[in-house]
């Protein structure tokens, strides 16, 4: 079951699926194409589950928002990615968590705030 939240401008999923966990945040606007600020937070010891690449993260994300955009007649662009170094090196979750953000926020749904 994911988690919705929101920090500041930040849209957040987290999804634990099994032994496999992946936390997102993603800010929304217009900027500059090919212009995402990637943030990389928590632990980067690769021994926790690998190195994971962030360019599939981003090419990941960018799909679920993509596919979100098309089923909702939206035109939301990622302008900011955060993730968690030792996730889970699950891309697949990542498009699945970037498409729920997506088509919540063009749904209007609400997300609890966090500080």
């Amino acid at each position: 079951m994911p988690g919705y939240y929101k920090k500041g401008n930040r849209y957040i999923v987290t999804m634990i699926t099994g032994p496999a966990h992946v936390y997102l945040g993603l800010k929304f606007g217009s900027e500059e194409p090919n212009s995402i600020k990637v943030i990389k937070t928590g632990s980067t010891d690769v021994r926790l589950n690998g190195s994971l690449d962030e360019e599939e993260i981003i090419k990941h994300s960018l799909e679920g928002v993509a596919t979100a955009n098309g089923k909702l007649n939206g035109e939301l662009e990622i302008v900011e990615l955060e993730y968690v170094a030792n996730d889970s090196p699950r891309y697949d979750i990542y498009r699945r968590c970037a498409f729920l953000i997506a088509e919540a926020v063009l749904s209007g749904a609400s997300f609890d705030e966090i500080a």
